[in-house]
């Protein structure tokens, strides 16, 4: 675009500069149309500042091109590390493993699954393995379950408390080496602000979990306040 008005506006100045030449007349009366020098050297010397202010404005161009390049790469990389809890903070959910083997869990013990994945809301607690409601609602819960080794001869097993009560088990029965059994649960329940949420051992006493692969989460599927 730049380019064709640059040639457009090339052509006219060139017209323009040999329209406006004044005939001149030698000594016998003949006339011709040759511009005088100095209005030849006047017009060449526009035509050349106008090439260079056009490349100036060419490379101006580049720059700005290259500046708002830059700018969106940017931010894209930024986009890409906004926490979803300041655009939607109504949002409620968490998942946690096992970072490291437990073993010889007493029976009735609290799981405290230390190693978080996501928290949305910081409602679970790693520290006590508890999940506390921030609000009213429909809530999903899930557990998994697998024992630590090969040699052990009791099994995992688990369940889910909602203050104090038992809801859904998941058990994991032990195998051999290579071969894995895990166990898991899923739990739908309306609970209200303040309910407490945890996982615990069930049934057998000095249980063995291998890490990973032992999780609970949570999620506020629909508020009701």
């Amino acid at each position: 675009m730049m380019m064709g008005s640059y040639f457009i506006l090339c052509v006219f100045l060139a017209i323009f500069c040999g329209v406006g030449a004044t005939p001149m007349k030698d000594s016998d009366n003949a006339t011709t149309s040759e511009l005088p020098k100095t209005e030849q050297c006047g017009c060449s010397h526009d035509i050349q500042q106008l090439y260079s202010d056009f490349k100036e404005m060419r490379e101006e161009q580049k720059q700005l091109k290259a500046l708002v390049d830059f700018q969106t790469r940017t931010l894209s990389d930024q986009s890409l590390n906004i926490d979803t809890r300041a655009l939607f903070p109504d949002v409620i959910g968490f998942t946690a493993v096992l970072d490291n083997a437990v073993d010889d869990i007493p029976l009735g013990s609290n799981i405290l699954y230390d190693r978080i994945h996501y928290n949305a809301g910081s409602h679970y607690d790693p520290n006590t393995g508890v999940f506390t409601c921030p609000r009213s609602g429909m809530y999903l819960f899930s557990v998994f379950v697998e024992v630590h080794s090969e040699n052990d001869i009791a099994e995992g097993n688990v369940k889910i408390m909602i203050n104090g009560n038992s809801f859904v088990y998941a058990i994991s029965e032990p195998s051999k080496l290579g071969h894995d059994s895990t166990g898991g649960n899923v739990l739908i329940q309306h609970l209200a602000r303040g309910d407490r949420v945890w996982v615990e051992t069930n049934d057998v006493n000095n249980q063995d979990l291998f890490h990973a692969f032992n999780s609970f989460s949570g999620v506020l599927i629909q508020s009701t306040e």
